[in-house]
């Protein structure tokens, strides 16, 4: 689904001719529109999200610059750099493809997020994600989670429906991350009081099951895993949190940034490769690149210990076990 891209000009003929141009470009992210009436855009900001806007430095000057914009962009007939406080501005009179250089430049800072931990934290964050299926990333979590819990107190959060933890049978009535997120959206605080709560314990391992519907995945608003990050990097309950993003929604991006390593398992069929570039060219499009520098390609090896199920006294047993503890780099298996 392509951006929105609104252009404010006084000019009308030179705006729709920019407009033309940007879409002439299949391959582009943005899609367009040209906006002359004032009015117009109003109405139209009012129930449709506007990626970024694109607006003549007259209409601003005149104090009546629509604000309704992600992201704004000035368009200056000055040929030297405009100055605001807020918003960059681009010369107006280059070609078409210059001007949209500089508006993916400037898209792409905004869109640059990094998460600053609290200072006083000793938790570490790891998060697994593959887009490939049959590659049991799901069981490579978990297992990680469970080696960790071995010298430290971890925590396991699934973020993978369809993924049942060791004796676990699923009903209407669980409790499970579909309830972190529901208290989130009420504006709860506590909320480590409330996670703790919901945890399956074993040993130093807690886990989190998958949510009560996948929906519930999707429609996790940023703001509000946000709020659960923040929480387990100050509230210093756990050592160590493994992520199973078994579901990528809105959400999961402040997974990634917040990981110290995002692994990906690797698939082994001819279209693994093509998906994993897929998945990194989608994540650059996000302007997300500091995620590709945490990212960990592994191959999880074949362990005919997991083939017919487990349970966690054997998640470590086999040659998962073994090839965990060799890419940790830590002797917690005795």
């Amino acid at each position: 689904m392509k951006r929105i891209l609104a252009i404010r000009s006084q000019e009308t003929e030179y705006a729709e001719e920019l407009s033309k141009s940007f879409n002439r470009k299949s391959d582009g992210i943005f899609h367009s529109l040209v906006f002359s009436d004032e009015q117009a855009y109003l109405d139209y900001s009012k129930n449709n999200r506007i990626d970024m806007l694109l607006c003549d430095e007259s209409l601003m000057n005149d104090g009546r610059l629509p604000y309704h914009a992600e992201n704004i962009c000035i368009l200056t007939e000055l040929g030297v750099a405009f100055e605001h406080e807020k918003y960059p501005g681009i010369f107006k009179y280059q070609s078409a493809e210059n001007i949209m250089n500089e508006i993916l430049r400037q898209y792409y800072k905004r869109q640059e997020i990094t998460r600053v931990r609290p200072e006083a934290t000793g938790c570490s964050i790891f998060s697994v994600v593959s887009p490939s299926g049959g590659c049991h990333s799901s069981s490579f979590a978990l297992a990680l989670a469970m080696y960790h819990s071995l010298g430290e107190k971890t925590l396991f959060v699934s973020f993978d429906p369809f993924f049942l933890l060791p004796e676990e049978e699923k009903s209407g009535n669980d409790m499970n991350i579909s309830d972190v997120i529901y208290y989130l959206e009420q504006g709860q605080i506590n909320v480590m009081s409330h996670v703790k709560k919901l945890t399956h314990k074993r040993g130093n391992l807690e886990c989190i099951s998958g949510a009560s519907c996948w929906f519930d995945i999707y429609e996790m608003k940023s703001a509000h895993m946000d709020q659960l990050l923040t929480e387990l990097m100050k509230v210093q309950c756990y050592e160590t949190v493994v992520f199973d993003v078994g579901i990528i929604g809105a959400a999961a991006m402040d997974v990634f940034l917040a990981s110290d390593i995002v692994y990906v398992p690797k698939g082994r069929d001819a279209s693994a490769s093509g998906k994993l570039d897929e998945m990194k060219r989608q994540i650059s499009f996000l302007g997300q690149a500091q995620v590709l520098d945490k990212m960990k390609e592994i191959v999880i090896p074949h362990d005919e210990l997991l083939a017919d199920g487990y349970s966690y006294d054997t998640l470590l047993k086999g040659r998962v076990g073994k090839f965990i503890e060799e890419m940790e780099g830590m002797q917690y298996i005795r």
